[in-house]
Parts: structure tokens; sequence; C-alpha cells
């Protein structure tokens, strides 16, 4: 019976250790770890719980302490186990040991494999003892936190650009994990760049704004909404950098159902919202959001327009591209033309283009492609007219007016970009 109860206390206290890192698999997790401490009492009660992120640190805290705590019970018992059965050569001892140690490693190891294969099964299992344990840690965290804050001097605060990174590198974490799937770490990753993306990467540039013209018709400006299939159009005087408002186009047709056809345009215009060039995205979502407004006027430093962003360019910028029944069909910014050969539209994002053709193309000068090719070469280039930059091959295949269109791009090898600069040269 003395040889039994040390097995029956080595055994409890492995089974608790096992317990302890199934949680601690599961848990380990910052998503699955941020659900199970949102405590589901009612508001009043939650008052006088520890914040969220102190709860979550007091879970992984309190995890580890625990798993520590029974291992050296564990190694203990084993040692005196070890003494009491094996009473022969001390090489009998460690051979005992060790096989003992090994049968206890192996069952953490199939632990945790059980856990990682139904993640979410554990999870719900799990959940209530991971929120005990982070509200029986708490106080002792927060003592400990105080204490520490009060003995070393704080770190220096986390930038906004530092923060955003350590959130992409959690949303990349999850992704590897299965926590969230593909599509959902697309848009995460689409809602961290919003504050990295300015006004004038999604405008609509000044050359593409369909506006209406002060002395126009009712008439003649429906027929430019029909046209355009746009519901919000700016209105000017003169040039497009005369902006005096925006005619909305149900506006426009209640004017019309009433009979009001001779009513001037600038009776039906609301105030525009202007917004500089430099404006974060991010700012402009919930400044429109206040507003409530769909439609902002960009402008550059001198006041002149630049081109204009809607709520609809904002929301496209985290989801993708939207189309409607109304929406014409547009040519895709880019297309696959050959092996390791896309053919772009001039206006595609710089940064766009840097992710597909895995380069590097400075935006200080420039935010589209066309912009870059012009920078790169002072002049307006011709149609067949070829660019070497960094080891990629750009070739203009459209230009139109002072644009340039389309640009086909491929990547050459050092002999083959050496040649062509030998043969240019």
């Amino acid at each position: 019976m003395d040889n039994v109860s040390p097995w029956i206390l080595l055994l409890i206290l492995h089974i608790v250790n096992l317990f302890i890192l199934a949680t601690q698999t599961i848990f380990g997790n910052p998503f699955r770890a941020w659900d199970a401490v949102d405590n589901p009492t009612k508001e009043g009660q939650t008052r006088h719980l520890p914040a969220k992120e102190e709860r979550v640190a007091a879970l992984q805290a309190g995890l580890t302490a625990l798993r520590a705590f029974l291992w050296v019970g564990v190694g203990v018992t084993l040692y005196l186990l070890t003494l009491r059965i094996v009473t022969t050569t001390r090489f009998w001892q460690v051979i005992f040991a060790v096989s003992v140690g090994l049968v206890l490693i192996i069952s953490e190891w199939v632990m945790q494999t059980l856990t990682n294969v139904a993640p979410d099964v554990w999870e719900k299992r799990l959940q209530p003892f991971a929120r005990l344990i982070a509200v029986a840690f708490s106080p002792l965290h927060v003592f400990v936190s105080r204490f520490v804050q009060k003995v070393v001097p704080p770190p220096e605060p986390t930038s906004s650009q530092e923060m955003a990174e350590e959130l992409r590198e959690w949303v990349d974490v999850a992704q590897e994990q299965g926590d969230i799937d593909t599509e959902q770490g697309r848009l995460l990753h689409s809602i961290l760049e919003l504050s990295d993306t300015l006004a004038r990467e999604i405008m609509v540039p000044r050359v593409d704004i369909v506006a209406l013209e002060k002395d126009m018709s009712l008439q003649e400006a429906a027929g430019v909404f029909i046209a355009s299939g746009h519901s919000r159009l700016p209105l000017y005087k003169g040039t497009i950098d005369e902006v005096l408002g925006i005619i909305y186009a149900k506006d426009l047709l209640r004017f019309w159902v009433e009979e009001r056809k001779d009513t001037p345009l600038i009776q039906l215009a609301r105030p525009a919202y202007f917004i500089p060039e430099a404006k974060r995205i991010d700012e402009l979502l919930n400044e429109m959001q206040q507003r409530r407004v769909h439609l902002a006027i960009v402008v550059d430093e001198y006041g002149g327009v630049a081109g204009l962003v809607t709520l609809e360019d904002i929301i496209e910028e985290i989801l993708g591209e939207i189309q409607d029944e109304y929406d014409q069909a547009e040519e895709l910014p880019f297309q696959e033309i050959g092996a390791g050969e896309v053919l772009f539209q001039g206006k595609i994002d710089l940064g766009d283009f840097n992710e597909i053709m895995a380069t590097n193309f400075p935006k200080e000068e420039a935010d589209t492609l066309g912009g870059f090719i012009l920078q790169q070469l002072g002049r307006l280039p011709t149609a067949g007219e070829k660019l070497c930059v960094d080891g990629i091959e750009l070739i203009i295949e459209q230009v139109s007016g002072r644009r340039i269109r389309k640009v086909r791009a491929r990547r050459i090898d050092r002999e083959c970009y050496m040649e062509e600069q030998n043969a240019n040269g």
C-alpha cells in the first residue's frame, strides 16, 4: 500500500498537468484568450473586474505558473518514488526515472496533438476553467504589475505604426493557426492599411471626374447623370477648380417631377466637402460618417482640384472592387498575358504594382505606375517605348493624350538586362 500511494499522487499530478497543458495550448492563442476572459456577466457586475487586457495577461501568467508548480510536484514525487521502488544500484534508479519521465513527456505530446486536431471542441470545454484562472490570478497579476511599474521605468510608448505592425503579425499568426480564413485575413489587413493610405492614392483623378457646369439645364444635367450612372456629381463654374457644390440625382428628380425644369442647378447644390491630398482615409471615413456625406473633393497644395473620393472608393479599398447592375464594365487593373508577363493599366497604384511584381519602386514622387514612368523618363513616352528599372522591363502599350493607359511588365534576368542596356547605349 505504501508503494501504491506515490503512484496515485504522481498520476493525479500528471492528469492535472495535462489539463493545464491543454488549456495553455488552446488559450495561448491571443484571439482565443481574448474570448475566454470576456465574462458574460451583467454589465453592472463587470465594472468590478480588471480590464480585459489584464485578465488575458493574468490567464497566460496563471497557466504558466501552475504548470511550473505541477512539474516541480511531479519531479519531486518521481524522485521519491524512484528511491522507494528501486533500491538497487543508482544505474537502475536512473533508468527507472528516465523511463517514467519519457512516458510523461509522450503523454504531453499526445495531449497537445489532440487539442490541435479539434481546437474548437476543446475551447468550449476548457473556457470556464480558463475564465476561472483569469479571475483567480488577476489580483496577483495586478499587484505584481503595479510593483514592477514602480521599480522599473515604463518603456517608450508604442507608436501607431508599431502597433499596426503588431496587429498585422497577429493576423498572420491567426491565419497560420487556422483561426481565421484567407478572406478574413485579407479584410483585416485592408482595414489596418487604411491608416497608411492617403486620399490621393484612391481618388478619381481630375481628368476622370464627371461634373456638371453651372449653366446646364436640368435636362442636360439629367442626361449626364444617366450617361455616367453616378448618383452625385460636382457642380462647377468655368473650370473644375471652381467647385460650387454637389448635385444629388434624387434632388434633380424631385424638381423634374414637380415640373420645375427651369430651376438653375445652383439652387439644387449642396455644400461640397473639401479635403487635402494627404488626408488619411481612416480619418476621412470617420469624418464622412460624422458629416453624412458620400463624396469629398480632393484639393492640391495650390487649391486646385486634384480629384474626388467617394465612400464607395473607401469601402472598395477594404472589400475589393464592387460592381452593381449600373456600373459599366471596367478593365481589370492588371492581367497576366504570359509566363512572367503582366499587362497593367497606367493608373494602377504603384504599391499594388510593387506587390504583384515583387518590386520596391519608391512612391515619393508618384502614386501610380504611369506617374512613376513619367517621373523616370522626365517626358511623355510613345507607344512601344521600353524602360528597364531594377530588372523589370516596362513596355508602353498605349498612350492617350498625355496619359499612359497601358503598360506591359516582365522580369528579365541580369544578362538580358545588361545586353539591352548596352544595345540602347
